[in-house]
């Protein structure tokens, strides 16, 4: 029998955290909590630390980006898991719905070594074989990228927010920061984004300002942004004459078509 290990970061999710915790619970099977806890301060980390022994949860608290902190939580759990153990990568401040308990168990049904779902759900070897960058932004079109170009078969969920509610994610940032602090913050992220998304040059960049839905008033912001990434010299991670986005989107499979799930 299979171990399930979920993994994610955490940062401020005091308020809705056990919920979060509470609704993957409904998944029934063998399961492992792998939280990276980015030094909250509104008590997450103590509800954590009370909620360990009841979800199985292992916790490491580090300072670092989205994307490090989703590596280095699934890494915990390297050693003691087994090559047929599955992966799933969640958000804590996310409640996940009895549909994503649904199409979860569909698609372990039809799981297999070449296979990666919503949420990164996946095999070990598979799920090793792409590790996250260290990016707070943009981090998750950049890995499905990366597995659609090594290959793999990538299925997506056309409308997640039927399957998850994640309302709460939508003020994170605001919960994260203020004042200056939130203001560096969000120049940080719009640089990831463009690494993550792949903005190599400026014909993406006029599609990656369309697609990411930036007010037109912003626009020479976000080009100062893009040419501060191109002139220091950080890496853009781009894989072809294309979006990571628009590549993930154009290439992955509809899983509810695939399987013959209604949302």
């Amino acid at each position: 029998m299979f171990m399930l290990y979920i993994y994610g970061t955490v940062f401020n999710n005091a308020s809705i955290v056990e919920s979060s915790l509470k609704s993957l619970d409904k998944i029934k099977c063998r399961k492992k909590f792998l939280i990276v806890d980015n030094f909250s301060t509104d008590n997450t980390y103590e509800i954590l630390i009370r909620l360990k022994n009841i979800y199985d949860i292992e916790i490491r608290r580090v300072k670092c980006s989205r994307g490090m902190g989703r590596q280095l939580a699934m890494e915990m759990a390297y050693n003691e898991s087994d090559d047929m153990d599955i992966f799933m990568q969640v958000d804590l401040d996310t409640i996940y719905n009895d549909k994503f308990i649904s199409l979860f168990n569909s698609f372990l049904i039809n799981i297999d070594d070449n296979s990666v779902a919503f949420n990164f759900i996946c095999r070990k070897r598979v799920n090793f074989s792409v590790p996250w960058r260290d990016l707070n932004y943009g981090e998750d079109f950049e890995r499905m990228a990366r597995f659609l170009k090594n290959g793999y078969i990538v299925y997506k969920v056309p409308e997640y927010n039927k399957i998850a509610n994640n309302q709460h994610a939508i003020k994170r940032e605001r919960r994260y920061a203020s004042g200056l602090k939130y203001l560096k913050r969000i120049l940080h992220n719009n640089i990831d984004l463009i690494r993550g998304y792949g903005v190599s040059n400026y014909k993406l960049f006029k599609k990656f300002f369309k697609s990411a839905g930036f007010k037109k008033r912003s626009y020479i912001f976000v080009f100062l942004i893009y040419l501060f990434v191109k002139i220091s010299g950080l890496k853009i991670y781009n894989y072809g004459d294309f979006l990571n986005n628009e590549y993930v989107n154009s290439n992955s499979l509809n899983i509810c078509s695939y399987f013959n799930f209604k949302l």
